[in-house]
């Protein structure tokens, strides 16, 4: 996954897009959310944040666990809204305490057709 966001923001460094939108999971297959609100990830959080630098995208967007409440992703807030906005604000917290991301932007993005949002899932303005 690290390779691929490497590889995805080295393709875009040169695009003449004024802003991109990058998906990113908040939560790996088989990982729970109180575990990724406890630093499981930071380390793949930071990478992709450095690789966004890296390449001149640190002013985009990140779709960050993206339709959260739907029951196919890892990082599915119905069962655990409360882990689900603790995990969130770790992932952004890591990615920002890498120099150059001041400008980075969070999405949090619920799908449609999906469980009703709870509100309990929402990380808070300052990480959206």
């Amino acid at each position: 996954m690290i390779r691929q966001g490497q590889w995805l923001t080295a393709n875009f460094q040169h695009a003449a897009y004024d802003t991109i939108v990058f998906s990113m999971p908040l939560a790996l297959k088989g990982q729970d959310l109180k575990q990724v609100a406890n630093g499981a990830n930071d380390s793949m959080f930071k990478m992709l944040a450095r690789a966004l630098v890296s390449t001149g995208r640190g002013d985009d967007v990140v779709r960050l666990g993206w339709e959260f409440n739907l029951p196919a992703y890892p990082w599915s807030a119905i069962e655990q809204p409360k882990a689900y906005a603790n995990a969130f604000r770790r992932a952004v917290k890591a990615m920002r305490s890498v120099p150059g991301t001041e400008h980075l932007r969070f999405e949090w993005n619920f799908g449609r057709g999906g469980q009703p949002v709870n509100e309990l899932a929402y990380p808070g303005d300052e990480f959206v």
